[in-house]
């Protein structure tokens, strides 16, 4: 036979918030080392080009070749690879678009 303990209300209350606070209190630590961690803003060349997509600005690999070679897009050399700033990249296509005009 099954043995059963009856709690009132505030019994029950009190041992969930215990629970539940031993379970936070657990996970807090894993939680503050993903807070503090950097948000890494460049990318790859090709994630570039599926950002721009992304952003409603197609653009073939080497459209985005011949920007970056004529200095006419923000990107950085590492090595022999092109790394882009998405920040950058949002700013870049802010100002190279225009607002559609109506008649």
């Amino acid at each position: 036979m099954a043995d059963f303990t009856i709690l009132n209300e505030n019994e029950l209350r009190k041992i969930l918030k215990e629970e539940i606070s031993s379970v936070f209190d657990n996970y807090s630590d894993l939680f503050n080392q993903f807070n503090e961690l950097p948000v890494v803003d460049t990318i790859n060349l090709t994630s570039a080009i599926a950002f721009l997509a992304e952003n409603g600005y197609d653009i073939s690999k080497s459209k985005l070749y011949k920007l970056s070679s004529e200095r006419k897009i923000p990107c950085k050399k590492f090595g022999n690879k092109l790394i882009f700033s998405r920040k950058e990249l949002l700013d870049w296509m802010h100002s190279n678009t225009r607002s559609k005009l109506t008649y």
